[in-house]
């Protein structure tokens, strides 16, 4: 599916269902009109329902949102969801398996202000669930949003990538100021089942370092037969794009929950030739050979 956008830098509030067997474009209906605001820069997440949350982005005149709209692939509905804590663009949006009540956490991007957040919100359809912005109750076909974990680093222009079934996120890179100037290499790990109060995602934990700080890199993940592998090309350093690649394979640690995150050596060809060229908010597809 195709949501916001829209032509000549502007934002848009339609969205359409893509059909690559005859390449038609139909419009989908939207059930609201107030939190399917105009929007770019924003996230779009299949949920393992099948249906779609678009959360955050940047409306008209710039202005950073905090709503959020949930496609329901069986209806073929937009309908608004709750509103985040924190209006956020530049963010990640990924799920994680917490029990079908938590579907997705928002991590990190830049606030109204323009500043990098530190913050990571999950999306609760929990009926149970407290603390929700306006004091709404989520139900299964309205989720809320809710302050949960802590990054270590405010960051945007990040990766976050789902691990071990949704049980783990990977955060690394990203710039921690707005102007790209300070990317870091910093990777950190957030798991299901690090809780604090309520039973909400309660702490991340620092799990290695990039060899080169960068952001808005492409990433993907796959396996060597024994470990994930998580590959990292290109993205931006001191405002400059990169070519090199790097993989990070997870180690399991006994005896404790937290895994290992090691940057791995390249085939020595790889290593030299990289990308082809330069490039940075690239997108990277792990094939079913394992490249």
């Amino acid at each position: 599916g195709l949501t916001g956008g829209g032509p000549a830098q502007q934002p848009s509030n339609t969205a359409f269902t893509l059909d690559p067997m005859d390449s038609t474009a139909r419009p989908v209906t939207v059930g609201v009109t107030t939190e399917f605001q105009p929007r770019s820069e924003h996230r779009a997440l299949a949920l393992p329902s099948g249906d779609v949350l678009i959360a955050g982005g940047k409306g008209a005149g710039g202005a950073v949102l905090g709503s959020t709209v949930r496609y329901f692939a069986n209806t073929r509905l937009l309908s608004g969801q709750g509103t985040m804590v924190t209006p956020r663009a530049g963010h990640t949006l990924t799920t994680i398996a917490r029990g079908g009540y938590e579907l997705a956490v928002a991590i990190g991007g830049l606030d109204k202000d323009g500043k990098p957040i530190k913050t990571i919100e999950a999306f609760s359809v929990n009926p149970e669930q407290t603390g929700c912005p306006g004091m709404e109750t989520p139900s299964a076909d309205r989720g809320c949003w809710i302050n949960s974990a802590q990054l270590s680093v405010p960051r945007w222009g990040h990766s976050a990538l789902a691990l071990v079934d949704g049980n783990e996120i990977l955060i690394a890179g990203g710039f921690t100021t707005a102007d790209q100037a300070t990317p870091t290499t910093n990777m950190e790990l957030l798991r299901q089942d690090f809780v604090g109060a309520n039973d909400v995602l309660g702490t991340t934990y620092t799990v290695g370092d990039l060899s080169k700080a960068r952001g808005a890199m492409g990433s993907a993940i796959t396996t060597d037969g024994v470990n994930q592998v998580v590959v990292f090309s290109g993205g931006v350093q001191t405002a400059t794009s990169q070519a090199t690649v790097e993989r990070v394979e997870r180690r399991p640690t006994p005896g404790t929950k937290v895994p290992e995150f090691v940057t791995v050596p390249l085939d020595m060809s790889c290593q030299r030739a990289g990308l082809p060229e330069a490039r940075w908010s690239a997108q990277s597809v792990p094939l079913a050979n394992g490249t």
